[in-house]
């Protein structure tokens, strides 16, 4: 079955736990700034975590919705890649910032 790859339009939760420096990374962040993903499967939450970080960087900005991810999860768990970008940013304590996740055509 050959399925298309959707475009997933997202929301960074858990920001509000971040470190001091994954707030300030994303408060210093203009929109358009280009992410990555991480599956994090070990996740006592969620078994379709995914952590999304600055592209060359470990640091753990916060992670993927749950909604999104149980829809991604499979994608990724599969070897697709994706773009994500800082397309919205919140204010206030939620930090609930929007990303728009695109594959990359193979």
């Amino acid at each position: 079955m050959n399925r298309e790859i959707p475009t997933f339009n997202a929301t960074l939760m858990g920001v509000s736990f971040a470190s001091a420096e994954a707030k300030q990374f994303l408060d210093d962040a203009p929109l358009g700034t280009k992410l990555k993903l991480e599956r994090d499967p070990t996740n006592e939450y969620d078994m379709n975590a995914i952590r999304v970080q600055p592209l060359d960087s470990l640091m753990h900005l916060g992670h993927v919705d749950r909604g999104t991810a149980a829809d991604l999860a499979w994608w990724v768990d599969h070897d697709h890649q994706f773009t994500v970008e800082l397309v919205a940013k919140a204010e206030g304590k939620a930090r609930k910032h929007s990303l728009l996740i695109t594959p990359i055509a193979a």
